[in-house]
């Protein structure tokens, strides 16, 4: 290739990042306004359709129907999944822009005209994965509030569950899976150049495949989302903010397990309190 042809081609790549990022930043930007207005619920009227717990520990009397029974309806288990993918999404683009950015240059630099396409399906096999995650939190957030085990804050009720869930996560930053799943989604170039392939259908594969390394290595830690409210602001921030620095920072796998550290040490505290 001419100077000049290795300078053009420069320039797109440039122009590729600048609007990848551009469009990740709104994409993140919107579901985070989406979560700061209650992710389309009304948070109200969502705790009164589902039994929960006091902070007594004792059934509360946040139902509605005969009898004080309630049901999930087909309408809000949506919302509630809703809820999980908008989730997902502000919390785990940010921590994958470094492999989508990288996608995006190799998409331009084989000579693809197609980048937009195919870095968008990259994007959708990611969040196809997480996707599959939220319908499983939600499931689990519908069979935990139905058996009352949940505060009207929507945080585990119980304090038991929640030192189980912080000690599980705790031990899970220390196992070899976790240290496998976070090495490789710490190393974008390796796993690119592990699993490149070029054209649509491959573009959506090697996000599906990335998404399961980022599933693998994180699912523990989106669970503790039960632990200190699913919808507060300031616990859905410490997690992003965590996740980020472990996939990112420089010294991101000892913060993995310093993380674990804390987190078996305040499920333990916990125990403490209620044993």
């Amino acid at each position: 290739m001419s100077p000049a042809g290795a300078t053009a081609l420069e320039r797109l790549v440039r122009r590729d990042r600048i609007i990848v990022l551009a469009l990740l930043a709104l994409i993140v930007a919107a579901a985070v306004g989406y979560l700061a207005l209650g992710a389309g619920l009304d948070m109200q009227g969502a705790r009164h359709a589902m039994p929960m717990r006091t902070s007594t520990g004792m059934p509360g009397s946040m139902t509605l129907g005969a009898g004080g029974a309630s049901q999930w309806s087909a309408s809000l288990a949506a919302l509630v999944l809703a809820m999980w993918v908008v989730m997902m999404i502000a919390m785990m683009l940010p921590s994958a822009a470094p492999m989508i950015l990288l996608h995006a240059a190799m998409t331009r630099r084989a000579g693809r005209e197609t980048v937009g396409v195919n870095t968008t399906l990259f994007v959708g096999g990611y969040v196809a994965l997480w996707f599959l995650f939220a319908l499983g939190a939600s499931i689990l957030q519908w069979q935990l509030a139905t058996r009352s085990l949940m505060h009207a804050d929507m945080a585990l009720g119980s304090g038991l569950m929640p030192a189980v869930f912080l000690i599980g996560a705790g031990v899970y930053q220390w196992t070899p899976l976790k240290r496998a799943c976070l090495s490789q989604c710490r190393s974008p170039l390796d796993f690119m150049l592990r699993h490149w392939r070029a054209g649509a259908a491959a573009s959506f594969g090697m996000g599906a495949r990335h998404g399961v390394l980022c599933l693998g290595c994180c699912w523990t830690t989106m669970l503790l989302l039960f632990v200190g409210g699913i919808m507060s602001p300031a616990w859905i921030g410490a997690i992003a903010v965590l996740v980020l620095l472990e996939k990112t920072a420089p010294q991101g796998e000892r913060i993995a397990r310093l993380a674990g550290i804390a987190m078996i040490a305040a499920g333990f505290v916990l125990l403490y309190r209620v044993l």
